[in-house]
């Protein structure tokens, strides 16, 4: 829904985003107009596409709200993607990531939200 657009946009930060949903591409558009920020939106799959950047942030899709998704999948394969793109990740996860081939975790962080949500962030640093 743009919450890392919007804090990325509010420090100044330079910021682009991507999802498969076109409803959550209209979400994060709206809120992030809301703060009179205006990042590049594009629709696009994570095991498919990943940008060039000094960094990727990202919360992969999880949850009830997600449709079916075998999130170890779709974690080594944009990982993959990620590391011809970037030397620094920082991803959201519903556990504790063990970390995997190439990367060395740098950080992490866990993030309680509410009784049912509890993110863990790792930041990741290619090897």
């Amino acid at each position: 829904t743009g919450g890392f657009l919007i804090e990325a946009g509010l420090a100044g930060i330079q910021a682009s985003g991507a999802d498969i949903s076109l409803e959550m591409l209209s979400l994060a558009r709206e809120n992030c107009r809301a703060y009179g920020l205006r990042p590049e939106l594009r629709r696009a799959d994570a095991r498919e596409w990943v940008p060039r950047a000094q960094a990727i942030v990202t919360d992969l899709p999880y949850g009830r709200g997600t449709r079916e998704v075998n999130l170890d999948m779709l974690l080594r394969v944009f990982l993959a993607r990620a590391r011809r793109s970037t030397k620094r990740v920082v991803i959201g996860l519903p556990f504790r990531f063990p970390g995997v081939e190439g990367w060395t975790v740098r950080a992490r962080f866990t993030h309680y939200a509410h009784r049912s949500l509890t993110r863990h962030f790792t930041v990741l640093e290619a090897a």
